[in-house]
């Protein structure tokens, strides 16, 4: 691979290289399609018991100080 000063060279970590796999397998199960990838992420989320952790966000106030 080659790299210019501004871009370092990528070192090649067996875990990463494993996630990326897994991910791009996913991804062509659902045939490329982001909308389809989306909707099996949904189901998946709701056949867990648990529901996904939400953040509680404060609501945003404009025009006072913090």
């Amino acid at each position: 691979m080659k790299t210019s000063p501004k871009t370092p060279a990528r070192i090649e970590d067996p875990v990463v290289a494993e996630v990326r796999k897994a991910r791009a397998e996913i991804f062509a199960e659902c045939g490329n399609d982001l909308h389809r990838l989306f909707g099996r992420m949904r189901r998946q989320e709701r056949s867990h018991v648990k529901p996904p952790i939400r953040s509680k966000r404060k609501p945003v106030t404009h025009g006072t100080k913090l």
